[in-house]
């Protein structure tokens, strides 16, 4: 018995020396600085039996992220497309060539099935654990630590780049009593980038009707206000 409990302590300690030596092998880089990692990141997923689900994830290039999954159609009687549920992470990460650490400030849910006020909580938290990057092309690979039965699994996921350039998006005052907020998307055929307008205030309104504007907005939002 001895035995087996010393070869089991050898194990776990020999997995944890492992999980941690990939935060000291690279220093982190300064934010701020030109990388492809910037922007948003979607990963579509299909739910059992029914749904599907919409994960996030904006990479400031000032220290700053936002993780996220929407839940749309997984409960019975719903529409495809019926949010369903979500939750988010807000907070800073610290990058280097291989690894990024990302430490949540805030996060916020809801559930539909519940149809209770969204639920915010102050803590923080440290979500994608032991967390590695690649980005090949559009795509962005994270490898991480989960433990879905108490158990600790290395855990992949893949996000799809969408092409919008963070740094022009934002209030932008085009003449006096009007304000904009815009986004860029870029066009591949042409090789340049395409003025959206998200939401415009002041003497005369615009709205955009299109799903993914109103939800950048309020991304835009969120992240402006946690950054005051």
């Amino acid at each position: 018995m001895k035995c087996k409990i010393k070869y089991l302590t050898l194990l776990v300690a020999t997995f944890f020396v492992v999980a941690c030596s990939s935060y000291e092998d690279t220093e982190a880089l300064p934010s701020g600085s030109e990388n492809e990692i910037y922007g948003v990141w979607i990963d579509t997923v299909t739910a059992q039996p029914q749904g599907y689900y919409v994960h996030q994830l904006v990479i400031q290039p000032n220290g700053s992220f936002l993780s996220g999954t929407r839940m749309f159609g997984i409960y019975s009687g719903q529409g495809k497309d019926e949010l369903s549920g979500y939750f988010e992470y807000y907070g800073n990460y610290v990058l280097s060539k291989q690894n990024i650490y990302f430490v949540s400030k805030q996060s916020v849910s809801w559930d539909s099935f519940t149809n209770q006020p969204p639920l915010t909580l102050v803590k923080d938290v440290v979500i994608f654990e032991s967390c590695t990057y690649r980005i090949y092309g559009e795509t962005l690979e994270l490898t991480y630590i989960t433990y879905p039965a108490d158990a600790p699994v290395i855990t992949k996921r893949s996000y799809t780049k969408i092409q919008l350039d963070l740094r022009s998006q934002g209030g932008v005052m085009a003449e006096a009593g009007i304000m904009e907020y815009i986004a860029y998307v870029f066009d591949k055929k042409r090789d340049r980038y395409k003025k959206v307008v998200l939401y415009q205030l002041g003497d005369q309104q615009i709205t955009n009707d299109a799903p993914e504007a109103a939800e950048l907005y309020a991304w835009l939002m969120q992240m402006g206000q946690y950054n005051k």
